[in-house]
């Protein structure tokens, strides 16, 4: 965070889509590929170092993976004429999800999500930003970290086993965004696993619930809040028709996608609303429990009080008591003191008082 601050005032005073990348650091060496497929037949091209020539005719899909490099995005961008200020947020890794229409392409950002233990064992959310671009017959996908979020996806075009080959670029930018939000949801189960086994916690020793624990779970899902509230617009906006870029009959892929968005969205509200009342349940447990001890320790303050006045009576050491000089005053006091205090305690057993 600390780092992705200094990458921002470095940008300050800079003319808009000045390229460069703002993000956490990262080792590794971008990596840049060229798909190429059409009818039952797909090629992949190294396009790191150089980008290759375009193709004529099928679908093209420039896959970048690492948005460090910034002389990498700006090759891309230039072999497909994408403007500065489209490259300027695909190289800002702050971006909140959202959706752009361009004169030639349709731009997209999203936020594909996991949730995986980190340094200390517990588990963390961990955010990536996916940037896509549909043009004419090319889709572009830009993601920030190293693993091959599509990489299922290019297997099945190079097997020859992908729908797409019979399809045009608007199903492959659809299959991108459907995996990234799929990502994201195996994110929420790994997420509503840990909260249901917290749930169960709770109901088995509730006076020794983890409350940092629901906290932790709490940010959780607070975190996951800032990346997929703004999806809902996104969706939103993805299944209005449009056949610039995306055809009739691939509307009915678009409405998937945005249930599957509102179901994400909904799915961790639920999450939010179980943890506050996990918080309630252990609070009021812990109020509880603290009335229950101050309960006990009031009624045996009141089971000294008469003891204690039976005590300080006798304890006067007037010369006229006749008690005093009772070769059985002693015992007499410690029985009259039992028989109070055994009568006080029948009497707050019948009233359920302890």
């Amino acid at each position: 965070m600390v780092e992705e601050s200094k990458d921002r005032e470095s940008t300050v005073g800079l003319p808009p889509g000045t390229m460069r990348y703002i993000g956490p650091h990262k080792t590794f060496r971008p990596r840049a590929e060229l798909v190429h497929y059409s009818e039952g037949k797909a090629t992949v091209l190294d396009a790191t170092d150089v980008c290759p020539p375009l193709p004529a005719g099928g679908v093209i899909w420039m896959r970048v993976r690492g948005l460090h490099d910034e002389g990498l995005v700006k090759r891309v961008g230039e072999a497909f004429s994408l403007s500065p200020m489209l490259l300027e947020d695909v190289l800002n890794t702050g971006q909140r999800s959202k959706i752009e229409e361009h004169e030639d392409c349709l731009f997209i950002v999203l936020k594909s999500l996991s949730y995986e233990p980190g340094p200390t064992g517990k588990g963390e959310v961990r955010e990536e930003q996916v940037s896509l671009v549909l043009g004419d017959n090319y889709v572009l996908s830009f993601s920030e970290g190293e693993k091959g979020l599509f990489e299922p996806i290019l297997q099945r075009l190079v097997k020859g086993r992908s729908k797409a080959h019979q399809l045009e670029a608007d199903y492959l930018f659809l299959m991108l965004v459907d995996t990234a939000i799929d990502h994201t949801f195996l994110a929420l189960t790994r997420l509503g696993d840990e909260i249901e086994d917290m749930e169960e916690q709770l109901i088995e020793e509730s006076l020794r619930a983890d409350l940092a624990g629901i906290y932790r779970l709490r940010r959780a899902v607070l975190a996951m809040s800032r990346s997929l509230w703004p999806l809902r617009e996104v969706v939103s906006i993805l299944r209005k028709p449009d056949p610039t870029f995306i055809r009739e009959e691939n509307l009915v892929f678009v409405r998937d996608i945005y249930d599957q968005g509102m179901q994400a969205v909904e799915t961790l509200e639920a999450f939010r609303q179980a943890l506050t009342d996990m918080i309630e349940i252990t609070m009021s447990s812990v109020t509880m429990r603290t009335n229950e001890v101050m309960k006990v320790l009031t009624t045996v303050a009141t089971i000294f009080i008469p003891l204690t006045f039976i005590t300080g009576l006798y304890g006067m050491n007037f010369r006229h008591m006749p008690e005093l000089g009772w070769r059985y005053g002693y015992y007499a006091a410690l029985a009259l003191m039992a028989l109070v205090a055994g009568g006080m305690i029948l009497y707050f057993k019948r009233k359920d008082w302890f």
